[in-house]
């Protein structure tokens, strides 16, 4: 599953004494993704017995890229932020490449049929972008060796992230109480000036009860959800001495793509036509995922029971 906004809304228009459909079916547009990475947004619709004038993309109301089926072709128009792929862009995709700060914003597609009516519908959702740091959290002030009822006090960092990363100390697998906790501090980054560098210390005198089957693990979490997450772990080993040695260090990573399914509501809007050209108006509210399914299922079968009510009558 990509990580996506998905709208589906459905406008009910009667053209030449004859009624027809005209919904944006499904329209996926990536909530978050990494700066230099690409995002494809896509708009799937459904004309009914309309023929298409154009469909036209968005960036915080400026119009970036558009496609007309009457020259099969397809134009990109500057807007600061936006780089579009035309060859991975048509009548129903629109490929961005190297996401930048500057390409965040708020995206809207809109599909408009041909004339007399050139009746349109659109829909949008909005895309973050992050930078996301470029290594493992960095962990200073270990030790090779310590014995039992020393201090250990490590800082834990991580560098270069927008927006700022959530650090986490575990010890033996589980968050270290907030009494052993200090932080996080967060200092601008050098380079770029616009990100953030993000410290967590952790401080404890340790004990026997510390370490598990002889082994104990220390762990710092750095994450930017929902795209990143990585990990330095070290394992000290207990000795006879009453002291313990560091015996493994070790980095995981996992970082996410944009596939994580986007969670947040959204609240349909349709754009309005003149007043003279559109019989019916809807109105959109906020609702559940649950609900705005049914009501799509709902008003499409009215819609096809009124087509095959009127060709009756016919």
């Amino acid at each position: 599953m990509r990580a996506v906004q998905l709208l589906s809304v459905l406008v009910f228009m009667s053209v030449g004494g004859a009624v027809t459909c005209l919904r944006i079916r499904d329209l996926r547009i990536p909530s978050h993704v990494a700066e230099g990475s690409e995002a494809v947004l896509s708009c799937k619709y459904e004309l009914g017995k309309q023929h298409l004038y154009a469909v036209k993309w968005f960036k915080d109301d400026r119009e970036f890229y558009r496609y007309q089926p009457v020259t099969n072709g397809t134009q990109a128009f500057t807007e600061k932020g936006v780089s579009v792929d035309l060859e991975r862009s048509d009548r129903t995709t629109v490929t961005l490449v190297h996401m930048i700060s500057d390409s965040e914003g708020e995206y809207r597609c809109e599909v408009i049929c041909e004339a007399p009516g050139f009746k349109q519908i659109s829909a949008k959702g909005h895309i973050s972008v992050h930078l996301l740091p470029k290594s493992e959290p960095q962990v200073t002030g270990l030790r090779d060796q310590y014995r039992v009822n020393e201090p250990l006090e490590l800082n834990c960092s991580s560098l270069g992230a927008r927006p700022k990363a959530e650090l986490k100390w575990l010890v033996n697998g589980k968050e270290a109480p907030v009494y052993h906790v200090r932080g996080p501090w967060d200092l601008r980054s050098v380079q770029p000036s616009d990100a953030t560098d993000t410290t967590l210390e952790l401080s404890f005198g340790v004990r026997s009860n510390h370490f598990q089957h002889g082994v104990m693990t220390l762990t710092c979490q750095a994450t930017i959800p929902p795209l990143y997450h990585k990990e330095t772990v070290f394992r000290y080993h207990m000795l006879q001495q009453q002291g313990f040695k560091l015996i493994e260090t070790t980095t995981q990573h996992y970082i996410k793509t944009t596939e994580k399914p986007c969670t947040s509501t959204i609240k349909i809007q349709l754009e309005e036509t003149a007043k003279d050209m559109e019989p019916w108006s809807l109105t959109s509210k906020k609702t559940d995922s649950a609900g705005s399914v049914n009501s799509s299922i709902v008003a499409l079968l009215v819609c096809i029971s009124i087509e095959a009510l009127l060709q009756i009558i016919n």
